[in-house]
């Protein structure tokens, strides 16, 4: 009687918890957090750590590097009607971060900055912006950045309005860092295919190639010089040699070609090699050294000339090819 009795008890508080629960389920607000009645807007982490790392390399004829960041706001609850939110930079926060993360960053000059869509839009019924904020440092306004420490762009929500938005507490900024890096030689070292400009040379009929052994001493070789310029890029036909020190290939291409970059196949000779080029011979001006091995060596900035030596960081190579890219 006693186990009869208490199991009505337990069935009838059952009953109570799931009405009381229905009641609630039934009310014409909800909320994704509970005890928060505002949708909180807020910029999402980049990967966990919501900083944006972006390099610019200094080089002798201007900076190279792309600083852009396009910031969507997203909510925690869908609006019940349009919310503006407001974006902007607050560069008081860039002392806090250095302390904090052991950096040394400084603030980019006042105007080199620029922020499009300050302002967005979240609809209603929806979780994000309709439109992203786009905070850049243009084109123009790189070679102003030199400080070797870098420089950090501290990006917060700035207000909310309208509909039932709030700013998020903990989520409301991310930063862009900016590092500072140069290059004092003409040799873009981390250019890509993309990068090239201008076009190989199809006619290398009078080309013509000298060697020279720096004083060392000749072991083996195989092919000729001319094998460079013969449009065959293979192994079949290879200018191959061994030789006791590195050796040094002094170039004629003919006339004065106005040069952007150059081409060698295989990639392994060009690793360590030192170019320099000349319009006569006699006065050379080095370009610079490469440190990988790379088909296609860019210039950051074009350069006419009709003779290039090449001082090869290697007493062994074997080249298939060698050509010019010119415009």
């Amino acid at each position: 009687m006693k186990k009869l009795l208490k199991f009505k008890t337990l069935y009838i508080g059952l009953f109570i918890v799931a009405g009381t629960l229905l009641e609630s389920c039934s009310s014409d607000e909800t909320y994704d957090f509970p005890g928060d009645s505002k949708s909180r807007v807020y910029i999402a982490a980049n990967g966990g750590v919501n900083v944006t790392t972006y390099q610019v390399l200094q080089t002798p004829v201007g900076a190279v590097g792309n600083v852009k960041l396009k910031i969507p706001i997203h909510c925690t609850q869908r609006m019940n009607s349009d919310a503006k939110i407001t974006v902007a930079l607050d560069n008081s926060l860039i002392d806090a971060f250095n302390t904090k993360n052991g950096t040394s960053y400084v603030q980019v000059a006042a105007g080199s900055v620029t922020i499009e869509n300050s302002t967005v839009t979240i609809p209603a019924d929806s979780l994000i912006s309709k439109d992203s904020v786009t905070v850049s440092v243009p084109k123009e306004a790189l070679p102003n950045l030199t400080e070797s420490g870098g420089y950090l762009i501290p990006v917060v929500i700035r207000s909310a309005e309208g509909a039932n938005s709030a700013v998020s507490i903990n989520m409301s900024l991310t930063y862009m860092a900016v590092t500072i890096s140069t290059d004092k030689d003409n040799i873009w070292d981390t250019a890509t295919s993309s990068d090239i400009i201008g076009s190989l040379v199809s006619s290398r009929t009078s080309w013509s190639a000298t060697l020279n052994l720096n004083g060392g001493t000749q072991y083996s070789m195989s092919g000729s010089a001319d094998k460079m310029f013969d449009g065959i890029d293979s192994y079949s036909s290879r200018w191959y040699c061994y030789a006791s020190k590195n050796p040094t290939i002094t170039i004629d291409l003919g006339k004065e070609y106005n040069i952007t970059g150059l081409y060698i196949s295989p990639t392994s000779p060009a690793r360590n090699s030192i170019f320099s080029l000349s319009k006569d011979g006699q006065t050379w001006s080095e370009q610079g050294k490469v440190t990988s091995s790379v088909n296609n060596i860019i210039f950051y900035s074009a350069v006419t000339a009709r003779y290039i030596k090449w001082d090869l960081g290697t007493y062994y190579w074997s080249i298939y090819e060698f050509n010019i890219y010119a415009k």
